[in-house]
């Protein structure tokens, strides 16, 4: 075998560049599924309730124990219609000593119950609120068997409550 001589070989040439106009197909689509969640979301967020309303507020609280508590307070507000008194109890009687522990430390009045943590409430309130003028709801009511639908005067009782609740979230 004889070799080439180098005269005879030619140059490489790379291939030719790629346009970029017009665009491939597959990327029209992809344009428009962009364009049309940017509308569907546009369209979301200027209807929404919760971004008319609430969304400086919320963006500036997210992630404190005070927007916790507030938003779980709403919740309970929300739904106590619906909650058996039993579990309306419980729940409010947990986010009273998460709310409470926050503020003033788990050594503070983790171990308190009974009077004992009644006094302690009434005591450390900022609004001054009676806590034990709602004894029976805050200590009886977690533990005692289910009770017919709430009434009118109930509900009034478990608002009170739960505004003074949310007072602690606010001082």
């Amino acid at each position: 075998m004889q070799p080439i001589p180098d005269s005879q070989l030619r140059d490489i040439h790379g291939l030719d560049a790629i346009p970029w106009w017009p665009l491939a197909p597959g990327t029209w689509v992809l344009i428009g599924i962009v364009l049309l969640l940017l509308t569907v979301l546009w369209r979301y967020s200027r209807s929404s309730a919760i971004i008319k309303h609430r969304w400086f507020m919320t963006a500036m609280t997210i992630g404190t124990w005070r927007s916790d508590a507030r938003r779980a307070l709403n919740h309970l507000r929300l739904h106590l219609h619906q909650l058996p008194s039993k579990q309306r109890a419980t729940e409010l009687s947990e986010l009273l000593r998460r709310i409470a522990m926050a503020r003033f430390g788990r050594t503070a009045c983790a171990g308190l119950y009974g009077t004992a943590w009644l006094d302690w409430l009434t005591q450390h309130d900022p609004s001054g609120f009676n806590w034990h003028e709602y004894h029976s709801f805050l200590l009886t009511a977690p533990y005692a068997p289910s009770q017919p639908p709430a009434t009118h005067e109930t509900i009034e009782i478990w608002l009170k409550l739960i505004a003074a609740a949310e007072h602690w979230t606010l001082h």
